[in-house]
């Protein structure tokens, strides 16, 4: 014990000593301090690269929604849209979009930094959004100290969906001009005299503007007017609601193809086909048209489906059309008691060399146009009248004019006249140039049996929202 005081008697100076302690305590701290610091601007840095990552999702996102929204009904839709906003993604900073690999079932396109896909909607179900993925690797510098990995990958996620806008209920007449020659004041849906129209499922509905003159009793869900609603007449009566100033709805059948092959095939009827004729002693026309036969002193002619120059029936002639497609390079017409008979028929004309097709006189026409189910000899679901003609087509006649299905001219005036021009109850609609009706109307769009599409009162009018 003795032997070790001289040593604590030489040591103790140094343990009381506090003199650089501070110096020792910094050189220890000091490279944690610095780590960490590195770390918290490393870590500020990713949060800048995340906000950018999140603006280039929401970017690609929001355009690829618009785009899905902008081309609906065109073909590789969601493949193109997925593509315009990978492509977005890429303007905006991401890498990628290059030897994308799409997958048609998932409806996703995605490379390594890239992931574009379709998917339904947030807030409905129903809608269709746009999910947008898109990552980064970013280098570390700090923070490899404490990962084996020198870098880390950074992502960010956004989906748009299109909402759709309010389509106004279904329109069971649409007339055209005004979205081909410009909202004008001027008619293109014109109801006059002395006549009941009766549309209780469905509007009215114009691309120009809406006239009601006469003793005119109507009765519909909504008149809609891309320009002004005009009644000039004080005892006529409209129980509906009224919208002007509604926009403008396209020819919804444009993209028919079956439709706009049949009126184009009628236009290339050859001249030297020869029309149909009729009378009450049967029909002659082009050979294995038409089969007569007769029967307690009354002729019937029955006409097998075919192209043909025409089609025209008077002198009390009776005329049964036999379920098909009929093509007519110039008009139909009946008149002088003939009556005619087509069920599940689809009759195309191009209107060439004429005035116009019509049903008048006392001629009773039953015209029923197929369903989606019976459309089996060359029909085309829903359509019984289609012409390419800019000449008027009347439907009257004191009798009557039963019709089911669609009336479609785009290029010309559809009038619904005479004593009596009375649509199915299920399904009758009307979309052409211009339509005028100064006779008795009943209409109807509930045709989801005969394949038409339901034509709505609005133009479309869906958003893009961000949802998330």
């Amino acid at each position: 014990m003795m032997a070790l005081l001289p040593c604590l008697l030489r040591c103790w100076p140094l343990a009381v000593d506090r003199r650089g302690a501070v110096a020792l305590w910094m050189g220890l701290t000091t490279p944690v301090l610095i780590a960490a610091m590195g770390m918290g601007i490393e870590v500020g840095d990713w949060a800048a690269v995340k906000v950018e990552l999140q603006r280039t999702a929401d970017a690609a996102a929001i355009a690829g929604a618009y785009y899905y929204d902008a081309n609906s009904g065109k073909a590789n839709l969601a493949q193109n849209a997925a593509t315009a906003a990978a492509y977005v993604a890429q303007i905006n900073g991401a890498s990628g979009a290059t030897g994308m690999t799409w997958n048609s079932d998932s409806k996703t396109l995605a490379d390594d930094k890239i992931t574009t896909q379709i998917v339904s909607g947030v807030q409905n179900p129903v809608d269709i959004a746009m999910q947008a993925t898109v990552s980064r690797t970013v280098s570390l510098a700090i923070g490899k100290i404490f990962k084996a990995d020198p870098s880390v990958t950074l992502s960010a996620s956004s989906i748009a969906e299109v909402v759709p806008g309010s389509t106004g209920g279904p329109a069971c007449i649409l007339a055209l001009q005004g979205d081909i020659t410009g909202v004008t004041t001027t008619d293109d849906l014109d109801l006059s005299g002395n006549v009941t129209v009766t549309a209780t499922s469905c509007a009215l509905r114009s691309d120009a503007s809406v006239t009601i003159a006469g003793h005119v009793n109507v009765t519909a869900q909504a008149i809609y007017a891309a320009g002004t609603y005009t009644m000039t007449s004080g005892s006529a009566t409209v129980t509906a609601a009224i919208h002007t100033n509604a926009g403008q709805i396209p020819d919804p059948f444009l993209s028919d193809t079956a439709l706009q092959n049949a009126l184009t095939a009628a236009a290339s009827i050859s001249s030297s086909v020869l029309p149909i004729s009729c009378n009450k002693s049967g029909c002659t026309g082009p050979s294995g048209c038409c089969t007569n036969t007769t029967s307690d002193g009354t002729t019937t002619a029955t006409v097998n489906p075919g192209s043909y120059g025409g089609l025209s029936a008077n002198s009390q002639a009776t005329v049964v059309l036999s379920p098909g497609l009929f093509e007519f390079r110039g008009d139909v017409s009946f008149a002088g008691g003939a009556q005619l008979t087509a069920n599940n028929v689809t009759i195309a004309t191009a209107g060439l060399g004429g005035s116009g097709s019509s049903f008048l006189g006392n001629s009773a026409a039953a015209l029923t146009a197929a369903t989606t189910d019976n459309a089996t000899n060359g029909q085309i679901a829903g359509t019984f009248f289609a012409t390419g003609s800019a000449n008027a087509t009347t439907f009257g006649g004191t009798s009557g004019t039963q019709f089911t299905g669609l009336i479609y001219q785009p290029n010309g005036t559809v009038k619904l006249a005479g004593n009596s021009t009375d649509g199915s109850s299920g399904c009758a609609e009307v979309v052409a140039f211009d339509v005028r009706i100064t006779g008795n109307s009943s209409l109807s769009s509930n045709c989801t049996g005969y394949g038409l599409p339901t034509i709505n009162s609005l133009p479309a009018s869906s958003r893009v929202v961000l949802v998330e």
